[in-house]
């Protein structure tokens, strides 16, 4: 408003800007956003779907494999019965990841918390693992503190969890080399920490470890293989217990992958 020296009013000044183009933009872009999501969403489902829908084929080639190697067979035979059995249980495990990350982004994951012994489960992992650290010659060692006890959590994921680093260490180990598994308990926490002797990863590549699908470098990938799918497993079943998951490494001085996780902690659903 426009006032003279008495104040009395002259007129009104104001002033407009058009905003139809910035209005235009913001619902192509609100629209973009909900057509990517939703394509996002619709690969998922298929990615769990096929997977779910290949998983019991697999079995029965597992189950058949696992009958084979029990038999009389000759050498060349149960070479290739047991190659059958190894490639067969690294595809489940692939398909069991996918299942896992999928139930993540379709937000169909709960926590189902029990109370159980922390090195009951470390000794299961220890068990599943020892032949494939054999047949890479590396020094599987595990140190589990004797008042860890019991704790609150998803036995499972737990589970899941230290197979899925532990796995993760050996393989990215090579030959005569050494993985250490080291659990205890801290306040109330339980702190579980993979210490390997293989090849490190740089900052760089740390940034990005936990993201699904993502991998290091080409040379790498097809040198030791995988998908990409562990460790965001891994980091989303940790954080979802309230619990943090973190790495320590250095190119050619080995890596330390650690998770803690409150004893008992809240039951969340997702």
């Amino acid at each position: 408003m426009v006032l003279n020296k008495d104040g009395e009013p002259l007129g009104i000044m104001a002033s407009a800007v058009d905003i139809t183009e910035f209005k235009k933009a913001e619902k192509a872009m609100i629209d973009g956003k909900f057509a990517a999501e939703a394509a996002n969403k619709a690969k998922t489902e298929l990615l769990r779907n096929v997977s779910h829908e290949l998983r019991t084929p697999l079995n029965s080639i597992i189950g058949f494999s696992n009958v084979l190697v029990d038999e009389d067979l000759s050498e060349k035979q149960m070479k290739y019965a047991k190659t059958v059995l190894k490639n067969g249980k690294q595809l489940l495990g692939i398909f069991n990841n996918v299942l896992s990350i999928s139930n993540v982004e379709l937000m169909k994951m709960n926590l189902e918390i029990q109370s159980f012994s922390v090195p009951d489960v470390v000794k299961d992992v220890e068990t599943s693992l020892i032949p494939f650290s054999a047949s890479k010659d590396i020094d599987l060692t595990f140190d589990v503190d004797a008042n860890l006890g019991l704790v609150n959590a998803d036995k499972e994921k737990i589970r899941q969890t230290l197979y899925n680093l532990t796995e993760n260490a050996i393989k990215f180990t090579p030959a005569k080399g050494s993985v250490s598994v080291t659990a205890k308990r801290a306040d109330e926490f339980m702190e579980i920490s993979i210490r390997d002797t293989g090849i490190g990863i740089s900052p760089e590549e740390q940034k990005r470890l936990f993201i699904p699908f993502m991998q290091l470098d080409g040379s790498i990938t097809r040198k030791y293989g995988g998908v990409g799918l562990g460790l965001a497993i891994a980091k989303n079943f940790v954080e979802t217990h309230g619990g943090e998951i973190w790495v320590e490494s250095e190119v050619g001085n080995g890596s330390t992958f650690g998770f803690s996780i409150p004893t008992d902690p809240m039951d969340p659903e997702l």
